[in-house]
């Protein structure tokens, strides 16, 4: 709607041209033009007509020096605006975040006081704090202060917040790293716990006991070394299944394809024999016949491999086939603690999944060294982050392979570790024999 122009001029009941009356109007319609500028630019009909153009009100200036800390987590968090719909493990997280930040600051500090610098003192407060629980903590500390971040930025683009309030510095993970290292006084390393090659084989070794769940058993064999959140949505669509005598060039037995999440980029998975015969079966005569059969008869168009739905009878239904809802993150976590335990591996807390997947990236170092053969086992697009954060820095046997090759560099003569046992024990061996004799002289003298 329009606002029209002031009216110039303004007649009694006589029909005579009254001024005074026309000033007193002039006077409202401009202090009821200045209250609406005060919520957003209103042109006049005169201002539109000249322009040519739609008239599109102005965005108001946000507002955010009465919103306090705990108003905008609580902003966030409601589950009807907010930023989830449920009670995600998100939602959780930040949920306990915000506790945490209200508990050493005030729920009613506003969010224009939470300046850089009372941010960089709650953090460092939180690796002294670490101290007495030698050095812990340092994972929680990120999370928390990405919590804070990330509702930063959405009340920033919900225009409840003004711009640079809120503002994540560059490279702050870094810095917490750093000044928690300096605090503590030692070089914090990341705790990725990963499974043993023997406890990796004993996982695939328990994939055909009956008490496995079958979703699991296809997910784990088809991608182990992949990203869990990535491999878990795969739909009958992203498989390129040729026959198993038909060799194509991207491999004989048939080709998964991972999508790329964001920057979580995927590599497609070149099915080996094991692969597709285990495919072959769900699909055949496993919780997949159902939809494998409505999808070649063209029923049905698609159908998610690992669905969230509820088996019935150990069968995925037809009727519910389309729905592209993957398993949820909590289920996962419980089928594979389900395999570990049929398998007789210990659960440990930090290791999942991911604990086969960063095993993966260091066993298969030692079998091959082309970058692009080891970033397709893992799914990775660049090998930096392959080297960095996945693989394990100080492996007990790259050690002990670096001492070998040190020794050589210094002239001397490495030998076998059979021959270095034996040299070992033939000393121990001279050494007790030699006390022995000792023992025996003595012995010998204290006789009368």
């Amino acid at each position: 709607m329009l606002l029209p122009d002031a009216p110039t001029t303004v007649r009694g009941a006589d029909g005579t041209v009254d001024e005074a009356l026309a000033a007193l109007a002039q006077q409202a319609h401009h202090a009821f033009r200045q209250q609406l500028d005060a919520l957003g630019r209103i042109p006049s009909s005169t201002e539109v007509a000249r322009s040519g153009a739609p008239y599109k009100p102005t965005k108001p200036a946000p507002r955010s020096e009465g919103l306090t800390l705990r108003q905008g987590f609580d902003a966030w968090l409601n589950l009807s605006t907010g930023r989830f719909p449920t009670k995600t493990r998100r939602w959780k997280a930040v949920e306990h975040a915000a506790d945490q930040l209200c508990s050493h600051f005030a729920p009613h500090t506003a969010w224009s006081d939470l300046t850089p610098s009372a941010i960089r003192e709650y953090r460092r407060e939180l690796a002294r704090m670490a101290v007495a629980s030698r050095g812990r903590g340092l994972r929680r500390a990120e999370i928390i202060l990405d919590a804070f971040y990330s509702v930063g930025g959405w009340l920033r683009h919900h225009d409840m917040l003004e711009a640079g309030v809120g503002l994540s510095p560059k490279h702050w993970r870094r810095d917490l790293r750093e000044d928690w290292d300096q605090i503590l006084g030692r070089v914090t390393l990341p705790h990725r716990p990963r499974h043993s090659a023997e406890e990796v084989r004993r996982l695939f070794a328990a994939l055909d006991d009956e008490r496995v769940d079958p979703r699991m058993r296809l997910l784990f064999e088809l991608a182990a070394e992949q990203r869990l959140g990535q491999a878990v949505r795969i739909m009958r669509t992203f498989l390129e299944l040729p026959p198993v005598d038909a060799m194509t060039p991207e491999g004989k037995h048939g080709t998964v394809v991972i999508t790329s999440v964001g920057r979580k980029l995927a590599a497609p998975i070149a099915l080996s024999a094991v692969q597709r015969q285990r495919l072959d079966a769900a699909m055949r005569e496993g919780y997949l016949h159902e939809v494998e059969d409505a999808f070649r008869r063209g029923v049905i168009r698609d159908y998610a491999l690992f669905p969230g739905l509820r088996l019935k009878k150990g069968v995925v239904p037809a009727k519910d086939a389309e729905s592209r809802m993957p398993m949820r993150p909590e289920r996962l976590r419980y089928l594979f603690r389900q395999l570990e335990r049929v398998a007789g591996v210990a659960h440990r807390p930090g290791r999942g999944w991911y604990g086969v997947r960063r095993s993966a990236t260091d066993l298969a170092q030692d079998v091959s060294t082309d970058d692009r053969v080891l970033n397709a086992i893992t799914g990775h697009a660049d090998s930096r982050t392959r080297a960095a954060i996945y693989q394990e820095r100080h492996r007990r046997v790259d050690l002990e392979k670096a001492a070998v090759v040190r020794e050589q560099l210094r002239g001397r003569q490495v030998k076998a570790d059979k021959e270095a046992a034996v040299d070992a024990l033939t000393a121990e061996i001279e050494r007790l024999e030699a006390k022995r004799a000792h023992l025996l002289a003595e012995m010998a003298r204290q006789e009368p």
